[in-house]
């Protein structure tokens, strides 16, 4: 990135435009054609892919007045590079065509599937259309009879119709994935699947081969595979997501232990993967992660610049264990004290600490983004990071400071491209953190030491 300044870019100056939520609620006033009488109140930018000499995805959700629904999706799609001038209106022309009749979409939706604004040469899509996730369209309301059928048996329920099942959209990234939580049945007997529709062949043959424990943990195992539509379904597992254990209070340290230890267990005893991620992959991560917090907070430039290399200097090449790659506390489950891994899609054979220090530094932006979290955040940071090094190699805890320096720039980034609130405060706070936690990487190694390097001062805000 080169920009002064978020959302500048001068590679592509229609991006200022686009991320003005004003701006763009006039603009797609002007050219969106509703449907049924449907009239745009405002729009709020969620999510922002920028690759100026590619292409930038924006996500918008839009408030509308008039519709079935008070909110919609909206994704804009920017061309830059040599491509640019007339990209946007030949990638119209193509969506249209390959856009669903109004009666194959799942949704009433309230404008039309593709549009193209010309003041930004931007094309914008209405969900639940996306020509990376064909299937999307018709499965956004819930399953089509041969998937409830389908669904039912592997579930051991009784048949149900179509019309009995509610759908509800938990994630969504444009041209890349979206999850949705269909239930069938309604209070104690309702029975709930989640269900993932992928953009790439590869990232449906992730879900596959699961093994039924990793380590400590259960493993969440698919429910049926629908190659042709990039689908697959799991039942919804019991359990509490950890990050909701943190924020209710009660129970955090003793929780915090079982995932620690399930953790050291997992890394010890599972099978490596067949795919493989490296130091060098780590540190190209976060420098593309590096370069987005510079963007979106200028005034850190140097000091994300002497994390970075700081980071980079520490990381290093070590005999690989199975990891999970995108270790979350909302993918982390307990039943009865008893822990479960979900959304296993990115397991590889890593340096084992990238989960601990991505888990740890998840925590971390728990407290920042719920302030009255913070205390038990930090007590959860600390009992988990002490259970796992207790049962991990000793020398482990020597990799921590780059790993979890690594995951709080790399949640900064998130935090930019997902538009979080107060988003600039919460990156410099991060960024804060990482500064502390890579102090002792500028000159002789630290001391081995059992006390993670979550900070502990209130009120990083």
């Amino acid at each position: 990135m080169i920009a002064a300044a978020f959302p500048v870019d001068p590679r592509l100056p229609e991006l200022a435009t686009a991320c003005d939520p004003a701006a763009m609620t006039a603009l797609l006033r002007r050219r969106l054609r509703p449907r049924g009488g449907a009239t745009i109140e405002g729009c709020v930018l969620e999510e922002l892919r920028h690759r100026a000499d590619r292409r930038t995805v924006l996500r918008y959700r839009v408030a509308v007045r008039g519709a079935r629904r008070p909110h919609w999706w909206l994704t804009g799609l920017l061309y830059g590079g040599r491509a640019a001038p007339g990209r946007a209106a030949e990638v119209a022309e193509e969506l249209r065509a390959a856009a669903p009749a109004p009666g194959e979409i799942a949704w009433e939706q309230p404008f039309e599937s593709v549009t193209l604004v010309p003041e930004l040469a931007m094309v914008v899509q209405a969900y639940p259309f996306d020509r990376r996730l064909p299937a999307l369209a018709r499965l956004s309301a819930g399953p089509t009879p041969d998937l409830s059928a389908l669904l039912c048996a592997r579930a051991g329920l009784p048949d149900a119709p179509v019309g009995s099942w509610t759908s509800e959209l938990v994630r969504y990234r444009p041209q890349r994935c979206a999850v949705l939580r269909w239930t069938v049945g309604d209070g104690p007997r309702a029975s709930r699947f989640y269900v993932k529709l992928h953009a790439k062949d590869a990232d449906l043959r992730a879900a596959r081969d699961l093994p039924a424990r990793a380590g400590g943990f259960a493993v969440a195992q698919p429910l049926l595979e629908v190659p042709d539509r990039r689908l697959v379904a799991f039942a919804e597992s019991p359990g509490t997501p950890f990050d909701q254990v943190v924020l209710g209070g009660a129970g955090v340290c003793a929780a915090a232990r079982v995932v620690g230890r399930a953790l050291a267990e997992l890394h010890r005893d599972t099978a490596v993967p067949e795919r493989r991620f490296t130091a060098a992959d780590e540190r190209a991560d976060i420098a593309q992660a590096c370069a987005l917090v510079r963007w979106g907070r200028p005034d850190l430039d140097l000091l994300v610049r002497r994390i970075e290399a700081r980071v980079e200097r520490a990381l290093c090449d070590v005999p690989p264990a199975f990891v999970h790659g995108d270790l979350k506390p909302d993918h982390v489950l307990l039943h009865d004290g008893r822990p479960a891994l979900i959304d296993l899609d990115t397991r590889a054979a890593a340096d084992p600490v990238l989960d601990t220090g991505k888990l740890l530094a998840r925590l971390f932006g728990l407290g920042l983004e719920r302030p009255a979290a913070g205390p038990a955040a930090r007590a959860a940071a600390r009992a988990l990071a002490d259970a796992y090094f207790a049962a991990a190699p000793r020398e482990s805890r020597s990799r921590l400071e780059p790993h979890y320096a690594g995951a709080l720039l790399k949640l900064g980034a998130s935090l930019l491209r997902r538009q979080a609130q107060r988003w600039p405060a919460l990156a410099a706070a991060l960024v804060a953190e990482a500064d502390r936690a890579t102090v002792g990487l500028a000159g002789p190694p630290a001391a081995p030491s059992a006390a993670p390097v979550l900070a502990t001062t209130e009120g990083a805000l």
